[in-house]
């Protein structure tokens, strides 16, 4: 979401790490056609939605990007720790995905 400020990029991204249940967060602020703020803790990055729902409070979204791929659920979600849970589960169910598939291949390859 853009902000007009440096200042009120800090700010929203002071707001937005206190909601969260763990203290390990940074706010992160950058320009880029307007001032932007994301928190992030290790490879987890908490993004405000880019426009506002009327009377629905600001929303959240979130990212998990390990070395060679990048998760992230595509819903917004009111509470930030939420929208954390729900990639954090989308990538336990991609990763179980990704570990039948190489069971088989594994398998094949024994030709058991």
């Amino acid at each position: 979401m853009y902000v007009r400020t440096k200042r009120e990029a800090e700010q929203a991204g002071a707001a937005l790490k206190k909601l969260m249940v763990s203290e390990r967060w940074k706010v992160r602020v950058w320009h880029n056609l307007g001032w932007n703020y994301s928190i992030e803790n290790a490879n987890i990055t908490v993004n405000p939605a880019l426009q506002r729902r009327m009377g629905s409070g600001e929303r959240y979204w979130c990212q998990i990007a390990p070395c060679l791929a990048v998760w992230f659920d595509d819903r917004e979600y009111l509470d930030p720790n939420m929208a954390v849970k729900r990639a954090i589960s989308r990538v336990k169910k991609c990763v179980a995905e990704y570990q039948e598939v190489l069971d088989m291949a594994a398998e094949a390859a024994e030709g058991e």
